[in-house]
């Protein structure tokens, strides 16, 4: 899909524009947004070629972001755009949203995110769930509870590995004051396999153990990797979504 760079140059009052399930290539686009002065919710859902790097579409994206300021955005959502790196140095393609309080990065490959907190000094919401995140960082645990306006960190879904890597997550998950659904967070894969399954709140930190040498076990019978992401295998509704792009 072709959207050209004077396509929203009337729009100076537009509030939301929904661009999703499109096949949008950014390049040479970078001054769609430029004119959405008023623009407070954007969403980009499943919107970007599924053949091109998901990383040269980020770094397209904070081409346009940067020249487009958007001044009043709030609300922003990315999922299912196949994304699979957002580091704190990814994260700066989101500092020339300013105000941006929601940030909805769910259903993509994200692994180990970061966030560069001088980039997310107003956000309240950020979502991460339906990734493929084992656990959150020491780094990442401090930044999302130094975070001065964030209040809720959705991380449901994700393939979590219950082993010693763990400790410190588990800790964070009994203790945080942020709004998380600790109760919706299971164990994917760890050692001991007795671990799987089991809500990660539910275990006592003495039953996070080093990994053997062949590294996290699943459950008896299981051929799903312990970091496959949760959706991609024996789940109906993740490729029926998937065919609409």
């Amino acid at each position: 899909m072709t959207i050209r760079s004077d396509s929203f140059m009337c729009m100076r009052r537009l509030q939301s524009l929904k661009l999703n399930y499109n096949h949008w290539e950014i390049k040479n686009h970078t001054g769609v947004f430029s004119k959405l002065v008023s623009i407070e919710k954007l969403e980009l859902q499943n919107s970007f070629l599924p053949l091109v790097n998901s990383t040269e579409h980020m770094k397209q994206l904070g081409e346009t972001f940067k020249e487009a300021k958007m001044p009043e955005l709030r609300e922003l959502h990315m999922e299912r755009n196949n994304i699979k790196h957002i580091t704190a140095d990814d994260f700066h393609v989101f500092c020339p949203l300013r105000n941006l309080k929601k940030l909805y990065l769910s259903h993509n490959f994200i692994s180990h995110p970061g966030i560069d907190p001088s980039c997310a000094e107003n956000l309240d919401e950020l979502h991460l769930d339906n990734n493929s995140i084992p656990f959150l960082s020491d780094v990442m645990i401090k930044v999302v509870e130094d975070l001065p306006e964030l209040t809720l960190i959705n991380i449901t879904d994700n393939p979590f590995v219950c082993d010693c890597q763990v400790d410190n997550f588990y800790h964070f998950l009994k203790s945080t004051i942020l709004l998380l659904d600790v109760e919706g967070l299971k164990c994917v894969a760890g050692y001991p396999v007795s671990n799987v399954g089991h809500k990660i709140v539910d275990l006592h930190v003495t039953d996070f153990r080093s990994t053997n040498k062949e590294g996290p076990s699943n459950p008896p019978g299981s051929t799903t990797s312990p970091r496959e992401h949760p959706l991609a295998a024996g789940n109906e509704r993740f490729w029926e979504i998937t065919d609409k792009s």
